[in-house]
């Protein structure tokens, strides 16, 4: 489909896109703004600049949006399993209870993202900026964090059950009532986080700066 024709199909209202191909064309430049509510499943919009785009309750699992701008878009409530986000810009975006299980986000930057709630069971996350992320009650279970730059994340009452978060960065983490039950934390660094009330139940430790 080239870039015109789903220009057409989604201001005459079309919204299930499943496993097309479109053209590589800006969007913002296009003056798309909202894609509310669509299925964008195993479409590939990888490096394409969807900054400040309205995603919100639509169905992008599978989706290759590796190397794309996401900044400040809104992706609340969105299904993004087994998404492709490897090295995407998603710093300010809103991520708020979306279910990113099983996807990608290797070397993205999530710096400043609002991912309360959201479900990251078993996502790659290593060597993510995960800077001043929001993760409360965020589901983390199996997750990899290898390397992630969690500094000043807020992560309270978050599930990081068996999570691997070796050698991560978690200064001034707030870690308040986290579920860090045989969690690998090796070589991370701790200081200054608040573990208040959080359970490290047989959680690996070994070299850890707390």
């Amino acid at each position: 489909m080239i870039f015109s024709e789903f220009l057409d199909a989604i201001n005459s209202g079309r919204r299930d896109f499943k496993g097309i191909s479109i053209g590589g064309v800006d969007m913002t430049t296009n003056h798309v703004t909202s894609l509310y509510s669509t299925f964008l499943t195993g479409v590939s919009l990888s490096e394409y600049d969807l900054s400040g785009i309205n995603l919100s309750c639509s169905n992008l699992s599978g989706i290759d949006l590796s190397w794309a701008n996401l900044s400040g878009a809104d992706l609340s409530v969105v299904n993004l399993s087994g998404a492709d986000l490897h090295d995407a810009d998603l710093s300010g975006a809103d991520l708020r209870t979306s279910n990113l299980s099983g996807a990608d986000l290797s070397h993205a930057n999530l710096s400043g993202v609002n991912l309360s709630g959201a479900n990251l069971h078993k996502a790659n996350l290593d060597s993510a900026n995960m800077s001043n992320v929001n993760l409360s009650g965020a589901n983390l279970q199996d997750a990899q964090l290898r390397d992630a730059d969690l500094s000043g994340a807020n992560l309270t009452n978050a599930n990081l059950y068996r999570a691997n978060l070796r050698r991560a960065k978690l200064t001034s983490t707030k870690l308040i009532g986290a579920d860090l039950t045989r969690a690998d934390l090796s070589d991370a660094d701790l200081s200054s986080a608040d573990i208040t009330g959080a359970d490290l139940t047989d959680a690996d430790l070994t070299g850890a700066i707390q």
